[in-house]
């Protein structure tokens, strides 16, 4: 599991999307971008709060409840290559093309 600390300048960190890609659960800080990747208890973990000591309890009690890490960690590696794959780009992409040439 990943743990990433609130950061207020960086809304969505590509280090988050690489480690979902390896798929690695994440817990972080809901911030703008983070929270359009990371499904609560889907994909990772979310925390309201940039204060440490209640991330760190929250992480800690998130490792030794989970009891389906490994159908997570699936599931972040599926959103990704679902989402942000190179794919999925073009296929957004075609969509888009198809639509402005019709």
């Amino acid at each position: 599991m990943l743990v990433m600390g609130y950061s207020p300048t960086e809304s969505l960190r590509t280090s988050i999307l690489e480690w979902m890609a390896s798929g690695t659960r994440v817990y972080a800080t809901a911030v703008s971008g983070t929270c359009d990747v990371i499904i609560p208890g889907e994909t990772g973990y979310l925390v309201g709060t940039a204060e440490s000591t209640e991330m760190a309890e929250q992480a800690l009690s998130v490792v030794q409840s989970d009891s389906e890490g490994s159908a997570l960690s699936e599931r972040c590696r599926g959103l990704i290559e679902q989402r942000l794959s190179l794919e999925a780009a073009r296929g957004r992409y075609r969509s888009i093309l198809d639509t402005a040439v019709s």
